[in-house]
């Protein structure tokens, strides 16, 4: 219960805080991207087919790759008649009131149980205004963590049946809707082993050890439950026993067999390198049938390049895999369930008898998606997990105020959602830069070159150019790819930066304003600037009207204050944990540290996987929306650290 003198209070002030967060929502529209068929494009395919009956539609190689929950929520929404966004934040609300109401049975302060609250709906990476799952999953994995800190704090058993009920609902659709939700499970486990190691020193009798027992192993009931009810009907209805293809042996073997190949000289980001795939083509005929595809110019091969250069005609990190199921499907094996299995079983085999007769030279055998372990991997990690923990902090990112895709997508988008979408082309306060020039370091990969913030109406036109003549200056083959000619516009105020492979920031230039102001952040970067020039300007969000860039310029004011305050905030939290960890422990205070050592845990545990993911498959520190389930984490630690009972 939230404290007794202020309920009523609370009660309103949740109320007019929750009608201020969608009054702003309300005024905000979605960026479609109404071609991407690996995401937006696929979750409003998927709802059609839900709206008409169809389970999640017709067999083929996307059907199953992610999770549907997210779908289901859209057609719900359809149904519903409300607009996406509205629905998506009203769902963000109500998982914030549940966590707030598990919060109050360790905060003392009201004030700071308030200052939660206020962060959380004011939270500007809540607004992913895009059709993503992100948007939902940031409230599935919400009320996981309520459910976890309520019943770590509850006494009587209905409240912690209640609670753990709560729990397994939010893992089992987190889980079903996005893929990483083992992040999840250290902060978790954590507090479970902790609750055990309660309820063991305070002598129960026997009867109440397996009472815990069973009230612990309740959320992991639900979610082994709801994963086998979803894998149940897609067998019925495709032939496959999984929730998502991705997890199904068959493929996790296939893929575990083509990335065991050594090759000749191994390469960062690529899974599977040119001369490896001529190799297994030889000896294995199932994958031959996917060279015409695998081989052709084409989407992922040319994305590959844009991200990294060096990897030249490779298909790199995670878009292999993508490129290899789209191969898979190019080749006629996914016109049913059955047939891929079948033929990624025959994959396997042939790529692992070659492993073994010494036809091909292979590593262990595997079945993963994860990358083999290698020594770049752990010296890129710190450096790659500062950065990370610094954009997060700093609620690095921004919103798009721009739709791309043709007109018959949006209608399609806005029939589908009731939301209406940004038009494809919005002139706002434009100042369109053409820059060139040079920049490396000596001895690592190309710089990468973005705009920032990231996902707003920016477009980054980057053309790499032969750096002969760098090379031959400073006499290094690290400078090869080091020209660039660029072409960058911004809606509003934004900067260039370059980073390095670790996603570093190395240096920064603010648009706007000539002559660019350079601003290098590490000394090893050789960088020039031949020339830069205006193109044209624009004049300010003309097609948007005016509560609508009210809305705008709220959250990317917001956006700048948290990046500012959260920094400072987060580390009084965490060094106020750390005092009272020092003093004289109450039973109320080591509770508290249990569940701030718990919420610290899963932040840490997923900025790590995404460093990982960063490091070894794509830029995954590139897309803020994969954070946004961390920022109630860190409210909450906040709140608890320095509001608790003490």
């Amino acid at each position: 219960m939230l404290p007794p003198a202020l309920s009523r209070r609370f009660i309103v002030f949740i109320a007019v805080l929750s009608c201020i967060k969608l009054g702003l929502v309300s005024g905000l529209r979605i960026w479609g991207i109404t071609d991407a068929s690996y995401d937006d494009a696929h979750f409003v395919k998927l709802a059609i087919n839900i709206i008409q009956g169809k389970w999640l539609g017709p067999y083929d190689g996307l059907t199953l790759a992610k999770g549907p929950v997210y779908s289901f929520f859209i057609a719900l929404n359809h149904q519903l008649g409300t607009p996406l966004l509205v629905l998506e934040h009203l769902i963000y609300i109500t998982a914030g009131v549940v966590l707030l109401v598990a919060l109050a049975k360790h905060i003392k302060n009201a004030y700071a149980l308030g200052a939660f609250f206020v962060f959380y709906l004011l939270n500007p990476a809540a607004s992913i205004l895009r059709v993503l799952r992100e948007a939902l999953y940031q409230s599935e994995t919400t009320l996981v963590f309520a459910g976890l800190i309520g019943l770590w704090g509850a006494q009587r058993l209905h409240n912690r049946i209640g609670w753990a009920v709560l729990m397994g609902a939010g893992l089992a659709l987190a889980w079903l809707t996005r893929e990483e939700g083992p992040w999840m499970l250290p902060a978790i486990l954590f507090v479970f082993a902790a609750s055990a190691y309660r309820t063991l020193k305070e002598r129960q009798p026997r009867r109440a050890l397996l009472r815990e027992g069973a009230v612990l192993a309740l959320p992991f009931a639900i979610l082994f439950a709801s994963l086998q009810t979803i894998s149940y009907v897609n067998r019925t209805c495709y032939g496959i026993y999984t929730y998502n293809e991705f997890k199904h042996r068959s493929f996790l073997e296939a893929y575990g067999a083509l990335t065991r190949v050594k090759p000749a000289v191994w390469k960062p980001h690529v899974p599977m390198q040119e001369e490896v795939r001529k190799r297994v083509y030889a000896v294995s005929p199932a994958f031959r049938k996917l060279e015409p595809s695998l081989e052709a110019p084409g989407f992922w091969r040319g994305y590959s390049y844009d991200i990294y250069p060096d990897a030249q005609s490779d298909i790199t990190g995670a878009w292999f895999i993508w490129a290899l199921r789209d191969a898979v499907q190019a080749a006629g094996y996914y016109t049913a369930a059955p047939k891929a299995i079948e033929y990624y079983k025959r994959l396997t085999d042939e790529v692992n008898s070659a492993c073994e007769d010494g036809r091909l030279q292979c590593g262990p055998w595997r079945a993963t998606l994860v990358p083999s372990m290698q020594s770049y991997y752990l010296q890129e990690l710190p450096g790659t997990f500062k950065t990370a923990l610094l954009f997060f902090l700093k609620f690095q990112g921004s919103m798009l105020t721009k739709s791309f895709g043709g007109k018959d997508g949006i209608r399609l988008f806005e029939a589908v959602t009731h939301n209406k979408l940004y038009p494809l082309e919005i002139k706002g306060y434009t100042k369109d830069n053409e820059i060139s020039g040079w920049a490396f370091v000596p001895g690592e990969a190309p710089v990468q070159i973005r705009l920032f913030p990231l996902e707003m109406n920016t477009t980054l036109t980057l053309e790499r150019l032969p750096g002969e003549d760098v090379v031959k200056f400073f006499n290094d083959g690290s400078a090869l790819h080091s020209r660039f000619r660029i072409k960058a516009s911004c809606s509003v105020p934004c900067k260039l930066q370059y980073l390095d492979a670790s996603a570093r920031l190395l240096a920064e230039a603010p648009l706007g304003e000539l002559p660019l102001q350079l601003a290098t952040h590490d000394e090893s970067l050789k960088i020039h600037i031949d020339s830069a020039a205006f193109i044209e300007a624009t004049a300010a969000f003309s097609g948007i009207g005016k509560t609508e860039q009210f809305s705008i310029r709220m959250l990317t004011e917001t956006r700048e204050l948290f990046g500012k305050l959260m920094p400072v905030l987060a580390i009084v939290a965490f060094v106020w944990l750390l005092v009272s960890a020092i003093l004289p422990k109450k039973k109320e205070s080591w509770a508290t540290q249990i569940l701030c050592m718990a919420l610290l845990l899963g932040i840490l545990t997923s900025l790590a996987i995404l460093s990982m993911i960063h490091i070894t498959s794509f830029p995954a520190l590139y897309y803020p929306s994969y954070m946004a389930p961390l920022y109630p984490l860190l409210f909450a630690f906040i709140a608890l650290s320095m509001g608790s009972r003490r």
